[in-house]
């Protein structure tokens, strides 16, 4: 992992990838990524971390989740004014109000641009038109 971080603060900017999932224990967990791309041109996708959501809060909530986020890159000795890009599940804690943890990040991450995770949306696409179309 010390070499993975090396790399990231040698490209300096990076971007963050987060998701929010449960458990089979119904344990509240968030998923933490980081984007980069190496000195060498190669774009790199990298996990960090999995952060228990109610270790030390009684909610999910965006102060929570913004809470684990900066604090994970804070440990990692990663700077906050480097991340350049958020991208989430599109859920309303993440990107739903003006008070969502993007809109959070974006108070401390001057340069970041918030984006709905285009897997999620293929996801969200695909159910929505196993809805619509019926299979013979």
């Amino acid at each position: 992992m010390k070499k993975v971080l090396n790399n990231i603060k040698e490209a300096q900017y990076f971007s963050i990838l987060v998701d929010e999932v449960s458990d089979c224990t119904v344990m509240e967990q968030l998923l933490i990524c980081i984007g980069y791309v190496h000195i060498n041109g190669e774009p790199h996708f990298e996990f960090v971390e999995v952060k228990d959501c109610l270790a030390d809060s009684n909610s999910t909530d965006a102060e929570t989740i913004t809470k684990l986020i900066t604090s994970e890159l804070s440990e990692c000795d990663l700077n906050l004014n480097y991340v350049c890009g958020f991208g989430s599940n599109g859920a309303s804690v993440m990107a739903g109000s003006r008070n969502d943890v993007g809109v959070r990040l974006q108070r401390v991450c001057l340069v970041m641009v918030r984006n709905h995770c285009v897997n999620h949306r293929l996801a969200l696409a695909c159910g929505d038109s196993s809805d619509e179309v019926k299979l013979k």
